[in-house]
């Protein structure tokens, strides 16, 4: 399975080769959709692991409250060195940085399904010819620029002789 640094390189759409990142498109966000999938199971992990931090603590400090600076077991007094207490935070912190890992993830794979937009709307503007040959077309351009100026030629032509079979005409 591809890494996020990976997936993330391989978001460029390259309009030279449209018919390989069509083809690579279905695996690619496949992959994203699972990365993120395990972001996501992660960060709900780590989640866990800090409210089982967060209990044993609470547990521990009405236990003993004198180890953890509390003179008079309250609710507000536990509370509070509960979240001072360093593995409580660490916990907490883990949860944080997972759930950014899994908000990362998830993104490239939401980049994935706009690629996959992309690559449909590339792929309409190449059967439109939008991309086409520009010499083709600057002798097309130029076929029918000469097919003007002959047309011209021809009807200026046309004229020369009609006056000449008049002019013959009015001679006689």
């Amino acid at each position: 399975m591809s890494t996020m640094e990976e997936l993330k390189a391989g978001l460029a759409v390259r309009t030279d080769a449209l018919h390989e990142d069509a083809r690579e498109q279905p695996r690619l966000a496949e992959e994203a959709g699972e990365l993120a999938a395990e972001a996501k199971a992660e960060a709900k992990r780590a989640k866990l692991r800090a409210d089982e931090t967060r209990a044993e603590v609470e547990r521990d400090v009405r236990a003993n409250p004198a180890v953890h600076g509390v003179e008079k077991v309250t609710e507000g007094a536990v509370a509070a060195a509960v979240t001072v207490n360093k593995r409580v935070r660490d916990a907490e912190l883990a949860v944080i940085d997972a759930q950014e890992a899994a908000d990362k993830v998830a993104s490239v794979a939401n980049a994935y399904e706009h690629r996959r937009t992309v690559l449909k709307m590339e792929a309409q503007l190449w059967l439109a010819n939008y991309y086409g040959d520009v010499t083709v077309r600057e002798r097309e351009m130029g076929r029918t620029a000469d097919e003007v100026k002959t047309e011209r030629f021809d009807r200026g032509q046309a004229r020369r002789r009609r006056r000449a079979v008049e002019d013959d005409d009015d001679e006689s």
